[in-house]
């Protein structure tokens, strides 16, 4: 479903209604959105009962890129209730809004800033630009020699992300996944599960890329054999002069021998302590 601005005026609201839902404690609403263009205008949920609209319980507005990306959020009703969904038109054609895979899951929604791949890359995307993408793998590495043996969560039965070395890569080619925009004013700590094995592996780095100078700040890094194994890393991002978000970029070392990957992200408010679990 899209919300179509060619023959809109500026303001102007689309809504879509669900069925009626009954009475919840909670539970998770999933959706994917695409808003693409220099006057896309913002996409509120709201919940409905008894025919009135509530309070927004998720919004966002603005150019978000030319990809589908997954929202979440939690709705609570102590009566039965509308799910709706607004597009409001921006200030001129250039601002379709778009929305598919709607679903209610019963339970809370899981951390958006949590990951383990299994079904998807969560609130992580691969970055435009770059020289070719993480994927989801499952199972041993492409190549032998190089590269995780499976997955971190399930101990090898479920997936990851695979930085993959194999020809067409070069020495250099870079591939970088680019998480959602974190505020300068909280102190976060990232933790994660990386894997870098291989004769010629190159390095594995973590930046803050800040929103408006659109600067790296190297924040973690590690190069070089790593041992045939899953490694625990962790880093605190505090003390940002901007807002920023997240780039975890891997380095091809040499074709073939260089596979890397990476499982289970968290980040969490505050500081980070050293504590694998």
């Amino acid at each position: 479903m899209y919300v179509e601005t060619s023959s809109q005026v500026k303001g102007g609201k689309a809504r879509l209604i669900s069925n009626l839902h009954y009475a919840t404690d909670g539970q998770c609403l999933v959706f994917y959105y695409h808003m693409y263009g220099t006057a896309v205008g913002s996409l509120n949920v709201y919940t409905r009962q008894a025919g009135l609209l509530g309070s927004v319980v998720w919004t966002l507005a603005g150019d978000q890129g030319d990809r589908w990306y997954k929202g979440m959020v939690d709705v609570a009703s102590s009566t039965t209730f509308n799910v709706v969904f607004e597009g409001v038109v921006g200030s001129n054609v250039k601002g379709d809004i778009a929305i598919d895979d709607v679903f209610l899951l019963d339970q809370a929604c899981p951390n958006p800033d949590a990951c383990d791949f299994e079904f998807d890359l969560c609130s992580w995307n691969n970055e435009q630009g770059d020289d070719f993408d993480w994927i989801r793998h499952k199972g041993v590495s492409t190549m032998t020699s190089t590269g995780a043996q499976g997955d971190h969560t399930l101990n090898g039965t479920g997936y990851y992300l695979l930085a993959d070395s194999y020809y067409p890569r070069a020495k250099g080619s870079k591939a970088n996944i680019v998480s959602i925009e974190f505020s300068k004013d909280e102190p976060q700590c990232m933790t994660f599960w990386y894997y870098m094995h291989g004769k010629t592996i190159g390095s594995l780095n973590l930046y803050a890329r800040k929103s408006v100078s659109n600067t790296n700040e190297t924040l973690w890094g590690k190069a070089l054999e790593q041992g045939n194994t899953w490694l625990f890393g962790f880093v605190t991002i505090a003390n940002m002069t901007e807002n920023y978000v997240l780039v975890l970029e891997a380095v091809i070392g040499d074709v073939y021998y260089s596979d890397m990957a990476i499982d289970d992200f968290n980040i969490m408010p505050g500081v980070c302590v050293n504590d694998t679990g």
